[in-house]
């Protein structure tokens, strides 16, 4: 799960005994997800004792230690200062730059030892599972969620990039009091980069896997926080590298992580004291189930287990589970909607075609995106007193944009616009803060949107 923070740190985890001395200070945020390596339930029903995997590792401890006020049961999809716009779902395929930064106490071991292409590779275990496409992801229960990743070309100063940073630094070796330290040796602008850490270790143990935060915790119309990203274990990156565990070799973490990064909570909702319960966590289409559970292959290897709980059939395919790797393939239609209303709210400008441009992953919208008609963007939305536009047009054309207030009267007018595929930037500095109907004509068509000025 992905609260504030996610350490494969958080509220969700596989536990070990070792991990569950972690839980009562994880317990003091808000977190996305620690994806531990393998988990040991605290609950005796939800544990095959037979497998010492259990006993050694854990998947994911999600959201109770960040000091945050947002938290699980708070966690929505629809932030109150967020437009129309933004809840209208759309066909498009979102793509994400990604910086990933490997911070490494020594070069010849641990994180020090992550290749390019090990990098690379994981890349594209996201794509593949975020597209319900490749040799892993077979079922019937996913599907794609029109969400992609590009590593990018483009540093922030512009200048070419891998998408791939690399510090020498005791830090590597992230226990709970250093994360921001960590985080500090290296940050991109978090709200045009989705921000990897492959760090040596978390909290001086290979066993835990990741973290990440929600968005709901992380961002507002006006700032983000800085621990805004997403921590992995250096063991959990990549697919099948000589570095990965055991039953966590198919890159699933960061995956796992990335769900909680777009607002999805773990199919069991939050871990409360006591006995687990029949939880929520906020999607229709993914079953109640009780509390972690870490779902393993038959001998035979050819199916995996599933746990009858709450009167239905354990989904235990899902990313957001606590399963082996090898056990999922599957995001639900509703935890797509709810990444993708996320998206739209807390992270568009990650995803807005300007920021594609500037961090070099416009090819890839490019290729994915064919321009089937025309189509016109906002960014950001909202906005002070610069508009920005994105234009995606068959052929060049004359606009005209007309503002309306929210009681219907005319506030502001611009003609003879000529637009063109590409950006362009309106300067409105007389429109006072509020909602606004933004009527943009052309010689085809009538484009309405909504518009929102905030304070200056």
């Amino acid at each position: 799960m992905l609260g504030a923070f996610s350490f494969s740190f958080g509220e969700g985890v596989r536990r070990t005994d070792e991990a569950k001395r972690w839980h009562s200070w994880f317990g003091k945020l808000t977190i996305a997800a620690i994806f531990f390596l393998f988990f040991s339930s605290h609950s005796q029903a939800q544990t095959d004792s037979s497998n010492s995997d259990f006993k050694k590792y854990g998947r994911c401890l999600f959201g109770k230690f960040n000091p945050f006020k947002n938290n699980v049961d708070s966690a929505s999809p629809t932030p109150p200062w967020s437009s129309e716009n933004y809840r209208v779902e759309d066909n498009k395929i979102y793509i994400l730059p990604v910086v990933v930064h490997v911070v490494f106490a020594d070069p010849n071991k641990a994180a020090g030892k992550l290749t390019d292409a090990q990098i690379q590779n994981e890349i594209q275990v996201m794509n593949e599972d975020f597209g319900k496409y490749g040799d892993y992801n077979g079922g019937s229960l996913g599907v794609d969620s029109r969400i992609r990743f590009c590593l990018v070309e483009k540093d922030p100063n512009g200048n070419p990039s891998t998408g791939i940073t690399r510090t020498y630094s005791p830090q590597g070796k992230m226990t709970t009091a250093n994360e921001m330290a960590v985080k500090n040796l290296v940050r991109w602008d978090q709200r045009r980069y989705l921000n990897f850490w492959v760090v040596d270790q978390i909290n001086g143990s290979d066993n835990l896997a990741g973290y990440a935060y929600l968005p709901s915790s992380m961002v507002t119309q006006d700032s983000i926080q800085q621990e805004d990203g997403i921590v992995v274990n250096h063991k959990f990156f990549g697919r099948n590298t000589p570095l990965n565990i055991n039953n966590y070799r198919l890159g699933r973490t960061p995956t796992h992580e990335t769900g909680h990064y777009f607002e999805l909570l773990h199919p069991w909702g939050d871990d409360e004291p006591g006995p687990p319960k029949c939880g929520d966590d906020k999607v229709d289409d993914t079953p109640p189930c009780k509390g972690q559970f870490t779902a393993k292959p038959f001998p035979s290897g050819d199916s995996c287990n599933h746990p009858w709980q709450c009167n239905n059939r354990r989904q235990i395919e899902n990313f957001m589970d606590y399963s082996f790797d090898n056990c999922m393939n599957t995001f639900t239609q509703g935890q797509v909607l709810r990444m993708r209303k996320a998206i739209r709210q807390y992270r568009e400008t990650l995803i807005s075609y300007p920021n594609l441009v500037k961090t070099g992953c416009y090819k890839l919208w490019n290729d994915s995106n064919a321009i089937t008609e025309n189509q016109i963007d906002i960014y950001p939305n909202p906005a002070t007193s610069n508009l920005n536009f994105y234009f995606f047009l068959k052929e060049k054309q004359n606009l005209s944009f007309t503002f309306y207030d929210a009681l219907g009267r005319l506030v502001e007018k611009v003609d003879n616009i000529q637009a063109q595929t590409g950006s362009y930037n309106l300067y409105l500095p007389n429109l006072k803060p509020g909602f606004y109907s933004l009527l943009i004509t052309a010689p085809d068509k009538t484009y309405v949107k909504k518009v929102v000025i905030g304070e200056r």
